[in-house]
């Protein structure tokens, strides 16, 4: 996994959640890397949520990544949108956590 955004992936964990989030086990893949599993948080109180998915973004220093999880099929998408890996594409599918 790339280092630059190794820590900003684990933002979508560890970022400030608040008692209304839903978590899910994914196995996503940065660009060309392997897919890794990683577990994802999404706060209902900061997120977009629409009938479809969540949207939310995550900082880390000048790394931000723009998540997207489409509900109906549990895959997970995202940007790298600033930072030396911007550009990058996340992509993955995952499984809520009971």
């Amino acid at each position: 996994m790339r280092q630059g955004i190794a820590f900003a992936v684990l933002l979508a964990v560890a970022g400030h959640v608040s008692a209304e989030a839903l978590q899910w086990v994914c196995r996503a893949a940065i660009g060309e890397d392997d897919p890794v599993d990683i577990i994802i948080a999404v706060d209902l109180a900061t997120s977009a949520i629409t009938e479809r998915d969540f949207r939310w973004t995550t900082t880390d220093g000048d790394t931000t990544i723009d998540w997207s999880l489409t509900r109906s099929r549990d895959v997970l998408r995202a940007a790298i949108l600033t930072g030396p890996d911007a550009g990058l594409q996340i992509s993955g599918s995952c499984d809520e956590k009971a």
